[in-house]
């Protein structure tokens, strides 16, 4: 199996979780105010992705990137709601925000838990489709701020699954299941005889 292009698509979909746990937190905290503005939506994802670059490197600093990614925010969301005649964002939603976004790295946030979920429904249902490539671009609810990667991702994913699937027979897609979605890194080999899975404000 190609492990290192399974790893590199690992890599992908944990940055793009992530960029999308914060875009969930911003935007169910704010509410109204900032609801269906695309450019705003736009920027904040473009500004986190960034930031996110590079997560899967060892010398990664979450935390901190965290840290700037919630200053970043705001100074973001403040702009923007001044700019069209809102307040501010106060001190306390400001510290509120701050601390849903530092905390996603914890053990069992729920944001992080949902959006793993979602992301796992939706590869799930590539990989069991006979027509995956259909199913593109029908992410589940929560995941429509990285729709767009989600799509790009998926569609790698499959055309490693259908390459590898006729080499490692019927358990391939189960083998890629877990090694995907583990919390480790991946297995370092796989059996030569056999083988066999996501967020903007909806």
């Amino acid at each position: 199996m190609d492990e290192s292009r399974l790893q590199e698509i690992k890599w992908q979909l944990n940055q793009s979780q992530a960029v999308n746990e914060v875009m969930l937190i911003v935007f169910n905290t704010v509410g109204e105010p900032i609801q269906g503005l695309a450019s705003l939506s736009d920027r904040l994802k473009r500004m986190i992705s960034v930031l996110l670059d590079g997560m899967h490197k060892p010398d990664f600093k979450f935390d901190e990137s965290l840290e700037a990614i919630s200053a970043q925010v705001c100074c973001e969301l403040n702009k923007s709601l001044t700019e069209r005649n809102y307040p501010a964002l106060t001190s306390e939603v400001q510290t509120m925000l701050t601390g849903q976004i530092c905390s996603i790295p914890q053990k069992d946030n729920p944001i992080r838990t949902l959006v793993e979920d979602r992301v796992q429904q939706y590869f799930t249902v590539l990989l069991s489709d006979p027509k995956p490539l259909t199913k593109l671009e029908q992410v589940p609810a929560g995941l429509t701020p990285i729709k767009a990667e989600l799509g790009l991702i998926g569609r790698k994913f499959i055309s490693l699954v259908n390459y590898n699937r006729a080499i490692y027979g019927p358990f391939y897609a189960d083998i890629i299941r877990k090694l995907l979605f583990s919390n480790g890194p991946p297995a370092g080999s796989l059996p030569q005889k056999t083988a066999q899975d996501s967020v903007s404000q909806d």
